[in-house]
């Protein structure tokens, strides 16, 4: 449930201030909510979408295309009031990280929780095993969503972005959450959001975001995936799992990232939407946590070495291999 638009990445040789710059400009699909349920669709994980749409080609353009990989997109309203959604990414010329990102999703503004109820009925509640939320809803959409689901339904808080991250924290503090997979700047808002102090000056990098996602369980997730670009992935959960390591109360694991050579990465937008896919996929199949966070690294790297947010080549069978991304 959540943002479901049309990128626009530029991918510029230079970036030059206060001028415009020659790029090369390319239009996919996107929108957090909309990658996660592409990525699902893909690994064949029965999704179905509830977001908003302009009655416009755009949004025929986006229905159609999650059809095609098997999506429920019966759920997703069609504005006859406002233009589809859209992102507009400028990408690091070197790197391919994102420069900066401006996001127009006025229109998801149309669903409200009695609209996201009825469509969860049409889905039918016995049929939903996990929900995923993103930060292009509303804090007050959340916390009005979140308190009047059933307790046997999983959830899964996406962060979207610095700025947005904070919508779910009442919902965190309120303990809405089972899952959620901030990255580094995500992450260190959120904990910062919820009274995050380094107590001890001697916490190393790692120490310091163990730290961090500890902040988040102690407010009533049970786990989360902190995904740290090159870093890789760090598991923090309230119960042990195999080959799980103590941090005060919780336990951890720390899965690698894929290596990439220099200039090998595409971009980088929809990494972490294929990270969450993957993830998904892995617990639905009764896959461990440690696992879960492996498949989810193998999604991501492909999206890396894909311009596609959603790389073409994620499949179940894409999962089970060693990542196909360029390695040092």
């Amino acid at each position: 449930m959540g943002g479901c638009n049309i990128d626009l990445l530029g991918h510029p040789e230079r970036i030059v201030k206060h001028t415009s710059n020659p790029c090369r400009i390319q239009k996919y699909f996107g929108g957090v909510g909309r990658n996660v349920s592409e990525a699902l669709g893909r690994l064949q994980v029965p999704t179905s979408l509830i977001s908003v749409v302009g009655n416009d080609s755009d949004g025929k353009e986006l229905i159609q295309h999650l059809k095609s990989f098997g999506v429920d997109t019966q759920q997703v309203l069609c504005s006859d009031k406002l233009p589809s959604c859209s992102f507009i990414a400028v990408n690091e010329p070197q790197t391919k990280e994102l420069f900066i990102g401006m996001s127009d999703m006025l229109a998801l503004s149309e669903l409200t929780p009695a609209r996201a109820f009825e469509a969860l009925d049409s889905i039918g509640w016995h049929h939903i095993r996990l929900a995923i939320l993103d930060a292009n809803l509303s804090s007050q959409f959340l916390n009005k969503f979140l308190g009047a689901i059933p307790s046997d339904i999983q959830t899964w808080f996406m962060p979207v972005s610095v700025q947005k991250c904070s919508h779910g924290v009442e919902a965190l503090k309120n303990g809405k959450f089972v899952f959620s997979s901030p990255n580094r700047l995500e992450l260190e808002s959120l904990s910062n959001h919820l009274g995050w102090k380094n107590s001890s000056q001697s916490l190393d990098v790692k120490q310091s975001y163990l730290s961090r996602a500890s902040v988040l369980l102690d407010h009533g997730l049970h786990t989360c995936f902190a995904t740290l670009g090159d870093q890789g992935v760090l598991i923090v959960s309230r119960d042990s799992f195999p080959g799980s390591r103590e941090f005060g109360e919780y336990y951890w694991y720390e899965v690698p990232a894929v290596k990439f050579l220099p200039g090998s990465i595409k971009s980088t937008v929809g990494a972490g939407d294929s990270f969450v896919g993957g993830c998904v996929y892995a617990l639905m199949t009764g896959r461990s946590l440690p696992e879960a966070a492996r498949m989810g690294v193998r999604a991501s790297a492909l999206s890396l070495s894909s311009p596609s947010p959603i790389s073409p080549l994620l499949a179940p069978e894409s999962l089970s291999q060693t990542p196909l991304a360029p390695k040092l």
